[in-house]
């Protein structure tokens, strides 16, 4: 039976006990849509929560803020091999960490064989990719929750 994410409204469609975008669990498993902010369940047809009085052009300003700061935290960090930040702000924990993992390695391998011109320049190269890569999923993303 579907249900919605009392944390991040996601309609989830399988049977877990879990969110699948957020991690939160499954608790308060409602048919209807509800608050971004506190989770109450909203009527049907409501533009503001009745409980903490957010409104939907609220959710969606604070929605933009919190992808624009993601982007950020990619972008500048990126520019030092620091990867991942944006996702893990999100709290895509996973995929936050794999970055991070893969900005680590990196790292180490420039330590070890930044004085070989050959290898400098396939590392350059994974650099720039594991970047592009995390810049790329936060944009897609991004538009992904726009179209929702």
């Amino acid at each position: 039976m579907p249900w919605t994410c009392y944390e991040c409204g996601h309609i989830e469609q399988d049977d877990f006990d879990f969110c699948t975008r957020c991690g939160a669990f499954g608790g308060k498993r409602t048919g209807g849509p509800v608050c971004g902010r506190c989770g109450h369940v909203l009527a049907e047809g409501a533009t503001q929560c009745e409980h903490c009085m957010m409104s939907d052009m609220m959710a969606g300003a604070a929605e933009e803020r919190q992808h624009f700061v993601a982007l950020m935290l990619a972008v500048v960090p990126g520019m030092f091999h620091v990867f991942g930040l944006g996702h893990i702000f999100l709290g895509r924990w996973i995929k936050g960490a794999i970055l991070a993992a893969g900005g680590l390695v990196l790292l180490y391998l420039f330590g070890i064989y930044g004085g070989n011109a050959q290898y400098l320049q396939w590392l350059t190269a994974a650099d720039l990719a594991i970047y592009t890569v995390q810049f790329l999923d936060l944009l897609i993303v991004r538009r992904h929750r726009q179209k929702i």
